[in-house]
């Protein structure tokens, strides 16, 4: 059998020079980090990885007044890097999305948009949406007086609030404000 003289082919005969136990230790790494990086992929919110698109860069703020020294604030025209976006369930513009960034490496993400839907609609919608995504609803409240309800998640030790306020303007219509709070 030839194989010729290409670098490929040397590797290909080193590789068949091997003992059988080192072949075997060879494939069995190979298939064990295969099966490590498709896990990780399967049990983690893949979204959370996503780089900023080309172009989108954050307007950063160094407040002066009312934060700790040090802290930033990164504003951005889409979802900030880091939330997790699989538990937006509406197709609207954002009306805010930052990231507040404390001297200790604190993160909040913050989030927020107008819907059409009424809170009370939406905050049960939103409540059965996390726990079909594996999030953990912590507490629920709901004042009919403010017309306002609260979800606090938890899922892989990361809390996620979300609010539901109706808002009712002079000549103009009626909409909820949604906003999402995710420390990580």
């Amino acid at each position: 059998m030839t194989f010729g003289n290409s670098p490929s082919n040397h590797a290909l005969l080193n590789f068949m020079k091997l003992n059988l136990k080192t072949k075997n230790i060879l494939i069995f790494a190979a298939v064990t980090g295969f099966i490590t990086i498709c896990a990780s992929f399967y049990f983690t919110d893949y979204r959370a990885f996503v780089i900023l698109p080309l172009g989108e860069k954050p307007k950063v703020i160094r407040p002066t007044t009312g934060y700790e020294k040090g802290t930033t604030i990164n504003l951005y025209k889409k979802t900030p890097p880091g939330f997790p976006g699989t538990v937006i369930l509406e197709n609207q513009p954002l009306t805010h999305s930052t990231i507040v960034k404390a001297p200790d490496g604190k993160k909040v993400a913050t989030v927020a948009y107008n819907s059409k839907t009424n809170w009370q609609a939406a905050a049960n919608m939103y409540a059965q949406s996390l726990v079909s995504k594996d999030w953990e609803i912590k507490s629920q409240t709901i004042d009919e007086r403010k017309n306002t309800a609260v979800l606090e998640a938890v899922q892989y030790q990361k809390t996620l609030v979300i609010t539901f306020s109706q808002i009712n303007r002079q000549n103009s219509p009626e909409y909820t404000l949604i906003t999402f709070q995710y420390e990580f």
